[in-house]
């Protein structure tokens, strides 16, 4: 569809509009449009920069956001691209931990419409195009890319990673991956190019056996998680990495997600930025410090607020996990809002046993599930009724969850991007900060 200047779009908001009311049903999966508009636009160039491409079920944010800390530090300019978003769309293109400026993604998506002739995108062709755009525009020293669903046919994947990265495979997303394990680790490990440094976490054996049949032909395995020699307590990771002992502080983070971003950075001073320093202590300033929003952290104390983003069967074992160690039963309160493309009755067996009340909300989005849909799944849990509470917004359910919270209690929010999103934006009004 071309745009004449008077109705072209003219700020983010009205670009995002317009992106997201494309017809969905004239696109198709594959790379060949992608691939198309990219050559077109000459937007695939990235021979000036060093590309670092990480997959995974969970944890693919924490792996990125890390490492591009870890390699700001060392004076590189480095352009980010993840998602989803939790307060602005600008949070999924960053260089050196900034997001970029609105106008220069309404400048991005300018050129894109005006040059990529009648080549139909899709909404995340389209800001993945804007994110290369601006990464290039910038000149970025290392680009790293969060691939959005998936691998071999993520739009992100026309660039062939100079680094590949697979954080963990599970349940996600089955309708385009596949069933099994095996099948959603060969999708990811299509990021895995010739010649790629490829860096694995700790997969399911049938998930890594699939992985290691793509480096058969393509890559070459730096380090795997199994290979690490990964151990650790409260405070510390402790890790070795050829025959060298490392301990690292605990970040609030996944253990194997900063284990492969520590690993990646160490071959990246070693083998490729030679001239850099390993720092250790710098490393572990860097990891004090980091914390990423929306991944357990925390919004207040007695009683304890915390907001998680996890969506799936394997983010929410480590969210229980978590609970478990930071709270007893008796006092976790849940709260969930989660999308009906989600395994709702996977995760929700997850997370039974790990509170005494829920509350249910549905979210005001078009993916969003009915609270209906969960009080369902937890019932089929063996959760009582009179344990259960249903809302139709998330102010609604957070602002009666946390009215019955004493001072001993812990509320988790969590569910879904857009839940945790809505409960960061009313956190203050409900709480009374």
């Amino acid at each position: 569809m071309s745009l004449c200047d008077t109705c072209k779009p003219r700020t983010l908001d009205m670009w995002l509009s317009y992106i997201e009311n494309l017809d969905q049903n004239k696109i198709t999966l594959g790379l060949e449009r992608i691939s198309k508009a990219a050559n077109v636009l000459e937007l695939n160039n990235f021979s000036k920069s060093y590309v670092i491409t990480v997959a995974g079920t969970n944890g693919k944010g924490t792996s990125c956001h890390l490492l591009a800390r870890l390699l700001q530090s060392c004076g590189f300019k480095v352009g980010l691209y993840t998602s989803p978003h939790i307060h602005s769309f600008t949070e999924r293109v960053q260089i050196n931990s900034q997001n970029v400026a609105e106008q220069l993604l309404v400048d991005a998506f300018s050129y894109i419409q005006d040059n990529k002739k009648d080549i139909p995108l899709s909404y995340f062709e389209y800001t993945t195009l804007a994110a290369f755009y601006c990464f290039l525009k910038e000149q970025c020293d290392i680009v790293i890319l969060e691939v959005g669903l998936g691998g071999r046919l993520d739009a992100t994947n026309i660039i062939d990673a100079n680094l590949a990265l697979i954080t963990s495979i599970d349940y996600d997303h089955t309708q385009f991956l596949g069933n099994t394990l095996s099948a959603i680790a060969k999708e990811k490990a299509a990021i895995i190019k010739s010649n790629s440094a490829v860096f694995i976490g700790d997969l399911e054996s049938s998930a890594y056996n699939s992985v290691l049949e793509r480096l058969a032909n393509y890559g070459k395995l730096i380090y795997s998680y199994k290979d690490l020699n990964v151990s650790y307590d409260a405070n510390n990771i402790y890790c070795q990495i050829d025959n060298h002992n490392f301990k690292f502080v605990r970040a609030n983070a996944p253990v194997n997600s900063v284990i492969l971003a520590c690993s990646a950075f160490y071959y990246l001073c070693k083998c490729v930025f030679t001239h850099l320093n390993f720092n250790l202590e710098a490393i572990n300033t860097i990891l004090q410090d980091f914390n990423l929003l929306g991944r357990m952290s925390k919004l207040a104390s007695k009683p304890n607020v915390i907001v998680d983003v996890a969506h799936n069967e394997q983010a929410a074992r480590l969210l229980a996990k978590n609970v478990s160690v930071l709270s007893s039963k008796e006092h976790s309160i849940a709260l969930i809002g989660m999308l009906k493309d989600k395994d709702i009755q996977r995760v929700c067996q997850c997370v039974a046993n790990s509170f005494t009340k829920f509350y249910l909300t549905s979210l005001d989005t078009q993916r969003g599930a009915h609270y209906s849909v969960l009080a369902t799944a937890l019932a089929q849990c063996g959760i009582d009724k009179e344990q259960i509470y249903c809302f139709d917004s998330v102010a609604e359910a957070f602002k009666a969850a946390y009215s019955s919270l004493s001072a001993q209690d812990s509320l988790y929010i969590f569910g879904s991007f857009v839940t945790v999103s809505y409960a960061l934006q009313i956190k203050d009004k409900i709480m009374g900060v």
